[in-house]
């Protein structure tokens, strides 16, 4: 839904996701068959005078409700966007995939060593039409992996990235979505 200049818009969406376990010929029944919820989301976003943007995705799946994403944009152009709240900081490409979108069913071995999500400030935008990507994110610091709300110490953790498209604007070549990018973080969580 959304007003007719597009300055307001509120979207809805969902995605629900289960896998079955079940082991053929488990005469001594050491494997329990079963139906596992893995993931059930419900996501809220929109936009508010054009230049303010949400996102909420909370997951209802294993028994609980768990805030995955809740954040705020100020968007002052595509070359600059202020994002603040719980977000996944834009390290690991396997994390900045949303599920949805994802080619396999799991994610890859490298998001293992890098945060799930966190709470911070991250300043994001695409220059020269997509060509660079860039952001910088501030936060609370998790673990490996991890997923936080809240801060469990002083320490802060610090991510950029910067990702080249050279290609990105000729959209009959071939390479226009071949991508070449860096990141780095730092950060001590005990």
């Amino acid at each position: 839904v959304q007003s007719d200049n597009g300055d307001n818009r509120l979207q809805l969406g969902g995605f629900l996701q289960m896998d079955t376990r079940f082991a053929l010929g488990d005469t001594q029944e050491r494997v329990t068959d079963s139906f596992v919820m893995r993931r059930f989301r419900l996501m809220l976003q929109g936009r508010l005078a054009r230049h303010f943007e949400y996102f909420w995705n909370v997951d209802f799946a294993g028994g609980q409700v768990n805030n995955r994403d809740i954040f705020f944009d100020t968007v002052f152009s595509p070359a600059f966007r202020v994002r603040v709240g719980k977000q996944k900081p834009l390290f690991s490409y396997d994390r900045f995939l949303l599920i949805a979108a994802m080619p396999m069913i799991e994610r890859g071995m490298s998001t293992n060593v890098a945060t799930d999500r966190d709470t911070g400030v991250q300043v994001l935008g695409d220059v020269a039409g997509g060509v660079v990507s860039y952001s910088a994110f501030v936060g609370n610091g998790t673990v490996d992996g991890g997923s936080s709300e809240v801060d469990a110490n002083e320490s802060k953790d610090v991510v950029a990235r910067v990702i080249l498209r050279p290609w990105a604007r000729r959209r009959a070549s071939a390479l226009n979505a071949l991508s070449v990018g860096i990141a780095g973080n730092t950060g001590m969580q005990p």
